[in-house]
């Protein structure tokens, strides 16, 4: 942030449209430019660039781009079929995380097959469940045990995930409920019968979260790939980990490579 000054990052700013010109002025690269118009509780300001990557999620762009890549808006605002699960458009599903804490002593009380030791210090990073075996939760990270002094020593926190694109009903639930799920599956796996209600250290609902590659993403992709080699003027690039990968290894390395493709796009400008 400081290497970028205090008039590079400007937060809580809403893109609500781009627009393109043309200028002759070779210090600005010469050719085409982008103006975006953004939006702040009603104050409005206009950006002029030669380049503009787009990273934000595609329910967020709205008609925003529609001027300098007409039909992205259709594109990005269809929804999925009613019979198949074939989205045209990106689904993000919501999801909840609940951190929740019990005593020690209301875990099972066994010996772990592999040595680590008892299941009543949840000797371990946490666990992924499966919808199989009956249960709602996504995955829990055991928080005690990766981050000592996170509670006291006879407990056990917990965080625990679950919604996603196969439980979206998630979505609409009270946050009493959300912790009953939680709290059901926990007694399924972990606990023993006579535990006590958890305490609720924390409860998130994200009404859209991590981006789906469904039945139908790919041709999604081809069709805004179309969009983007259609657009004459050149230098924008609408991205994101919809496109380029949900990993976090993924997105960094995103960046670095659409830095150095924005820079050759620039230099080549010049050039010309």
């Amino acid at each position: 942030m400081d290497e970028l000054g205090p008039s590079r990052v400007r937060l809580s700013w809403r893109l609500t449209n781009v627009e393109s010109g043309a200028n002759n002025n070779d210090d600005d690269g010469g050719g085409r430019y982008y103006v975006a118009t953004f939006d702040n509780d009603g104050t409005h300001r206009k950006v002029k660039a030669c380049t503009l990557v787009v990273t934000i999620p595609t329910y967020a762009i709205g008609t925003s781009l529609d001027v300098v890549l007409p039909g992205s808006a259709d594109l990005f605002g269809r929804g999925k079929s009613d019979n198949a699960k074939i989205s045209g458009g990106v689904s993000y599903p919501p999801v909840a995380s609940v951190t929740v804490a019990y005593p020690k002593s209301t875990f099972l009380d066994i010996d772990l097959a592999d040595g680590s030791g008892n299941l009543r210090d949840l000797p371990g990073f946490g666990m992924v469940s499966t919808r199989s075996a009956g249960l709602r939760i996504l995955a829990t990270l055991v928080s005690s045990s990766l981050f000592p002094g996170r509670c006291p020593m006879e407990y056990n926190l917990l965080s625990c995930t679950i919604g996603g694109a196969r439980d979206e009903a998630v979505g609409a639930m009270s946050e009493d409920d959300l912790v009953a799920v939680v709290d059901g599956d926990l007694r399924t796996m972990l606990l023993r019968p006579e535990a006590p209600h958890p305490k609720v250290l924390g409860l998130e609902i994200w009404p859209r979260t991590i981006p789906q590659y469904e039945l139908g993403h790919s041709d999604t992709m081809t069709e805004l790939k179309r969009m983007e080699d259609a657009n004459d003027a050149g230098g924008l690039w609408v991205c994101g980990n919809y496109r380029t990968g949900v990993s976090l290894t993924a997105c960094i390395n995103f960046g670095y490579n659409q830095a150095k493709v924005v820079a050759g796009h620039l230099s080549s400008k010049r050039r010309g």
